[in-house]
């Protein structure tokens, strides 16, 4: 149909291209004289908007849904569908997102939003935002309540999430809270000895296996790692907080590569792909 419209196309009679350009030297005019004061425009998304739209529980689908159509999203990212997650002792929600241009997007500006999310839905524990472009490559991002207390230093529901200006503070906050890393990743040994480290100029890598882990909801608990011989560690340092998060990647003996979050903490399995790339990083 495109083509086809394409070749039957034809020109405007002259006497049309005359009247459209004295249309548009008229309107010009008019802009002109009488300019538009973008300051007037309302905004698309206001904080009132978005505290009056607040719900207590987070299975209530229709405050939800319209709560996020208020949520402002990175360029490119547009909304697509949720889904609910109460069964059980779960508060979970799933939000599903478009990208559009197929050109990526800053995780920094939804981490942003999922604090907002968390301060506006009172029973909300878990939030997991997935995005879908073209290629039919799906990404995941999971974040939890314990999360945003870290980055915050506070309860962001009881501190934030009590009034319109509260939630603007809330809102000015983050867009210098969240803080910025540096990575590093180290070659371990026993007793927890440092084998060799590389300060990463480049965090991709570092990111990936963090991502890798973050996006499987299943969570094992995990071993003593000075129990362990052979394995690595993924440092994050938030210098702006002074905050370290060390993460742990070793084999368990089945050989399944799996990452663990702090010493004694719980396990994620990863893919099979990343660790070798690890074990080459040394040598």
């Amino acid at each position: 149909m495109l083509f086809k419209n394409m070749f039957q196309y034809k020109s405007p009679k002259f006497w049309g291209l005359i009247l459209a350009t004295i249309a548009v030297i008229v309107i010009g005019i008019g802009l002109i004289s009488n300019p538009i004061n973008t300051d007037d425009l309302p905004e698309v998304t206001s904080t009132t908007d978005i505290w009056n739209a607040r719900t207590p529980y987070v299975g209530d689908n229709s405050a939800v849904s319209n709560l996020l159509n208020l949520m402002p999203l990175p360029d490119g990212l547009e909304h697509d569908s949720i889904m609910l997650h109460t069964s059980g002792e779960e508060r979970g929600l799933e939000w599903i997102l478009v990208d559009s241009e197929d050109v990526g997007y800053d995780d920094t500006e939804l981490q942003r939003t999922a604090i907002l999310i968390f301060a506006s839905i009172e029973n909300l524990k878990d939030i997991y935002i997935t995005t879908k472009n073209s290629y039919e490559q799906d990404t995941s991002l999971h974040y939890d309540f314990d999360w945003t207390e870290q980055i915050l230093g506070a309860d962001v529901k009881s501190y934030y999430g009590v009034s319109p200006e509260k939630l603007q503070d809330l809102i000015d906050l983050t867009a210098s809270r969240i803080p910025l890393a540096k990575y590093s990743i180290a070659k371990m040994g026993p007793g927890g000895e440092v084998i060799s480290e590389v300060v990463l100029r480049d965090p991709e890598f570092a990111k990936a296996i963090l991502f890798d882990s973050m996006i499987k909801s299943a969570r094992f608990e995990g071993t003593d790692i000075a129990d362990l011989t052979d394995y690595y560690r993924v440092r994050v340092i938030y210098p702006e907080v002074d905050e370290t998060h060390d993460y742990y990647a070793y084999k368990l003996d089945d050989g399944k590569p799996v990452l663990q979050s702090e010493p004694e903490g719980w396990y994620s399995i990863i893919s099979g792909e990343l660790y070798p790339q690890l074990v080459e990083f040394f040598r």
